[in-house]
């Protein structure tokens, strides 16, 4: 691993499954970054060509950005293996796991970089929207005003649930003192060292359908002595609404996550 202070190469891993409308603007918001040492990776859940359309369509906008398109067949909800996909096919030494539906700010790579520590998993924030405001901006009948303001003004007509991630509150110092819960975890927006993430093999893939895939890999790089910290009041997404996924495996899978912490598992299961 780098020092810190090295300007070490991103991979921001974008995970998609035929939301070609809400990863445009994923994409275009990673295409606005104000950091530019960094790659695309969108691992794909079996997407239809409407999503390689998208991302052919951004690799002409922005030559200079490399995007990567990993597919794999799409047999049910498979958040875990195509994240390791994406992880995998990922060129840089700082990973950072983006949902395609979670359009990031400009300086969302930059914020990363600047809290990123050594042996840490950074948990950042998100904002949701209602089912309103998604389609308008789909449909590009809004825009993303990257400003408090604006924001005030979508939360005052209900579209969006909190404006405070808004907020800017650095503390390094303090940040890098505290190491929280796994629970804290939020799979649409965390980051960590490539080294740290293949130290415990990833995400297990014996995670099939939604749910707690993320807490169980937050579970096992605590286990494995990876800190947890806190990126809230630093970086956020704004993560556009969509139809709840079915909950039928998600009593399974958490019993799974509760058998990572239980039995201080540090390893991904491998017998799928």
């Amino acid at each position: 691993m780098k020092n810190l202070s090295d300007n070490f190469l991103i991979s921001v891993v974008v995970s998609t499954y035929d939301r070609h409308d809400a990863l445009r603007l994923v994409l275009e918001g990673l295409i606005a970054q104000d950091d530019k040492n960094f790659e695309v990776v969108i691992t794909d859940d079996g997407s239809d060509d409407r999503t390689k359309a998208v991302i052919d369509s951004c690799r002409q906008q922005a030559p200079a950005l490399q995007f990567k398109h990993c597919w794999q067949k799409h047999e049910g909800f498979r958040l875990a293996a195509v994240r390791n996909r994406g992880a995998h096919a990922a060129a840089g030494e700082y990973l950072i796991f983006l949902d395609g539906d979670c359009v990031p700010p400009p300086d969302f790579v930059s914020t990363h970089r600047r809290i990123s520590a050594p042996r840490a998993l950074v948990v950042g924030q998100r904002i949701l929207t209602n089912k309103e405001l998604a389609e308008q901006l789909v449909a590009g009948q809004q825009k993303i005003e990257w400003t408090r303001k604006a924001f005030q003004e979508w939360q005052r007509k209900h579209w969006i649930n909190r404006t405070s991630p808004l907020l800017h509150l650095e503390c390094p110092v303090v940040r890098r003192m505290f190491s929280f819960s796994p629970k804290s975890i939020r799979g649409c927006n965390f980051a960590l060292w490539k080294s740290d993430y293949e130290g415990v093999n990833g995400c297990d893939e014996n995670f099939v359908g939604w749910g707690h895939e993320d807490l169980d890999l937050a579970q096992r790089l605590f286990n494995n002595k990876v800190r947890i910290l806190s990126g809230n009041f630093a970086s956020f997404v704004l993560h556009l609404w969509h139809a709840p996924q079915s909950r039928s495996s998600a009593q399974q899978n958490m019993q799974k996550a509760i058998e990572s912490r239980k039995s201080s598992r540090v390893k991904a299961n491998t017998d799928r």
